[in-house]
């Protein structure tokens, strides 16, 4: 029997996924400007694989018994797959800045402060919904990171009650997170995520 590593099954399995991989790296990274550029290089790139893992399952079939282990290329392609669908964005960048809306006024001492929620698209995916990390900000003391959500359920809810800030995740029936800040501790610390 011949190693399956000395097959052109293998050598396609590995590039078509490499492939995969990194233009999924690319495009979870760049698609918010460039999402021209990349929606026909991906749809050639996902039919190639298609192709390249419809003719490693027949590999994998003709050549049972000329290969120590013909399942190899299919496998690496379906491990591809799962990498690609399966591992979530970790992406807290604020690359791709979508909005910034006035949060809340906090006074203190008849001073008053005005808070700003900023929202960044840091996640796509194939057959999901974007992912959006919001932020909490003064624009000059202090930014931090609240959380993300997915596009189309509802952001984290922001209330200014003094020096109290409170923040509030929340799903269609029931508070999911709830946390609580001082607006003096913050400019204190001079926080930023």
């Amino acid at each position: 029997m011949k190693p399956v590593a000395s097959s052109d099954a293998f050598s396609r399995a590995k590039f078509i996924s490499c492939l995969l991989l990194v233009y999924y790296a690319l495009e979870s990274q760049f698609w918010a400007y460039w999402w021209i550029i990349f929606i026909f290089p991906g749809f050639f790139i996902i039919m190639f694989f298609i192709v390249i893992l419809l003719e490693n399952m027949l590999f994998w079939v003709r050549s049972i018994k000329d290969y120590d282990a013909p399942y190899v290329p299919f496998t690496i392609q379906v491990i591809t797959v799962v990498l690609v669908f399966c591992i979530p964005s970790a992406n807290r960048s604020k690359q791709y800045h979508i909005n910034t809306y006035e949060a809340c006024d906090c006074r203190i001492r008849n001073t008053h402060y005005k808070l700003y929620k900023e929202f960044y698209c840091v996640g796509t995916g194939y057959l999901t919904t974007n992912t959006n990390a919001q932020y909490l900000t003064d624009s000059l003391n202090f930014r931090i990171f609240l959380g993300t959500y997915e596009e189309g359920n509802m952001p984290i809810w922001v209330t200014c009650k003094g020096d109290t800030i409170e923040t509030e995740k929340r799903n269609e029936d029931s508070i999911v997170e709830r946390k609580k800040y001082s607006l003096r501790e913050l400019k204190k610390l001079h926080a930023t995520d």
